[in-house]
């Protein structure tokens, strides 16, 4: 079993980009990355998923169960 998956991102914009990450990064980690590739400071970042905001401290694979 693999220990990382794609992310689908939707910005505002409506631009979609897939992101290949780790099963345990944190979604803080991850708002760094995406910081990175969007030229967007990571602290403005907000993930949304199910309809809500995911938390910093939590890893991303505990909002896919």
């Amino acid at each position: 079993m693999s220990d990382t998956f794609t992310l689908k991102i939707k910005q505002l914009t409506g631009e979609v980009f897939d992101i290949q990450v780790s099963k345990h990064l944190s979604v803080l980690d991850l708002k760094h990355k995406l910081g990175k590739m969007t030229d967007k400071n990571p602290l403005e970042i907000r993930l949304i998923y199910k309809a809500k905001s995911l938390n910093d401290d939590d890893d991303v694979v505990d909002y896919g169960k």
